[in-house]
C-alpha cells in the first residue's frame, strides 16, 4: 500500500498557489474513478533506472535497470498486474540503464523497443550489441530514436530529446511526457553541457524532474532555469546525493529518492499526486532526518 508523503518530503517554502500543481496524494484526495490519468512509477533501485509509465491501457518501460535489479524488478511489475511491456524504451546502453533487458523480455516480453543509438554502438560498459541480438531473437521490432520523435501512449504525448555528444551519457534521450496541462521530464544521464544544449533548443518546462544521472552533479543553471520542476525525483540515495540535495533546496525544489521505496506519480491532466511505498525498516531513519533544522 502506498503510504502518505508528509514525512519524507520537504516543506514547501510557500503556501500553495494557485499555480501549484504537484501535490502529496493523501493532501490532494482520491482521483474519481473512471477519470483519465497518465502514472509514472520509479522503481526502488540506486544508482540504475527503470520507471514505468502508463496511460489509456498502454505501459511503457522506461530504462531496465541492471541485470542484478532485474528481479525486483520484476517483482514488481507482477505485483502491479502487468503481463506484457507495450513499449519498452531506453536512453542510452550503459548497463545500469539497459542491462536488465534480457531477464525482462523473458519474463513479459516487448511489443516495440526505442533505442536512441545505433544497433552496433558499442564501448565500455555498452550492452547495446547483445540487447539488440536478443530482441531479434525474440522477434521484437527495434526503432530508433531520435530529437523531435514523439511516441503516443495512450492520451499523453512522450516526446524524445536528443542531443549526441561524446559520450553515453551526454548522448542520452530525455523524455518530455505532456498529459494534459502537466508534464514530467525524465532526463536519463544527461551531462551540464548537454542540459545547457536542451535548454537552448527546446521547451523543458515540466512539473516534476527526473534528476539526470543519479544526481550525481548540480544541474546547469540554464537547465534547471528551463524547467522549473515543483519536485524532483532522485534515482539514487540520500548520502549520496548531498550536493544535489543542496542545490534543489536553495531553489525550493522538493524531491523523492528511489532508495526509499517505490515511488508513484499520478496525473489526472491537472494535478500531479505523489506518494512512496517507504520501506519499513527506513521510517525511523527517514522521521530523525525530516525533524533536522
Amino acid at each position: 500500500m502506498f503510504i502518505a508523503l508528509a514525512a519524507s518530503l520537504p516543506a514547501l517554502a510557500e503556501p500553495p498557489t494557485p499555480a501549484r500543481r504537484v501535490f502529496p496524494a493523501e493532501e490532494a484526495g482520491p482521483v474519481p474513478p473512471g477519470t483519465d490519468t497518465l502514472e509514472l512509477y520509479v522503481l526502488p533501485l540506486q544508482g540504475g533506472d527503470c520507471m514505468l509509465l502508463s496511460s489509456g491501457g498502454q505501459w511503457m518501460l522506461v530504462d531496465m535497470g541492471r541485470r542484478d535489479d532485474s528481479g525486483l524488478i520484476r517483482d514488481t511489475l507482477v505485483r502491479l498486474g502487468i503481463t506484457r511491456v507495450d513499449v519498452a524504451f531506453n536512453t542510452h546502453p550503459h548497463e545500469d540503464h539497459l542491462g536488465g533487458l534480457r531477464p525482462l523480455l523473458d519474463a513479459f516480453g516487448f511489443g516495440l523497443f526505442y533505442t536512441a543509438f545505433p544497433e552496433d554502438y558499442g564501448g565500455f560498459n555498452i550492452v547495446q550489441v547483445p540487447a539488440i541480438r536478443a530482441l531479434g531473437r525474440a522477434g521484437v521490432p527495434v526503432r530508433r530514436a531520435a530529437d523531435g520523435d514523439v511516441i503516443p501512449l495512450g492520451d499523453a504525448r512522450v516526446t524524445v530529446l536528443q542531443n549526441f555528444g561524446k559520450d553515453p551519457n551526454a548522448s542520452s534521450a530525455v523524455l518530455r511526457v505532456a498529459f494534459g496541462e502537466t508534464t514530467l521530464l525524465l532526463a536519463a544521464d544527461v551531462n551540464r553541457l548537454t542540459q545547457s544544449r536542451l535548454a537552448a533548443r527546446h521547451d523543458l518546462k515540466a512539473d516534476v524532474l527526473k534528476y539526470p544521472h543519479h544526481a550525481q552533479e548540480i544541474l546547469h543553471p540554464d537547465f534547471i532555469g528551463a524547467v522549473r520542476p515543483e519536485y524532483a525525483l532522485i534515482t539514487n540515495g540520500s548520502l549520496e546525493t548531498l550536493e544535489a540535495q543542496r542545490f534543489l533546496e536553495r531553489r525550493q525544489v522538493g524531491y523523492l529518492f528511489s532508495t526509499w521505496g517505490l515511488i508513484r506519480l499520478v496525473s489526472d491532466g491537472r494535478r500531479v499526486l505523489l506518494s512512496q511505498e517507504v520501506r519499513p525498516e527506513l521510517r525511523e531513519f527517514i522521521d530523525k532526518r525530516n525533524q533536522k533544522p
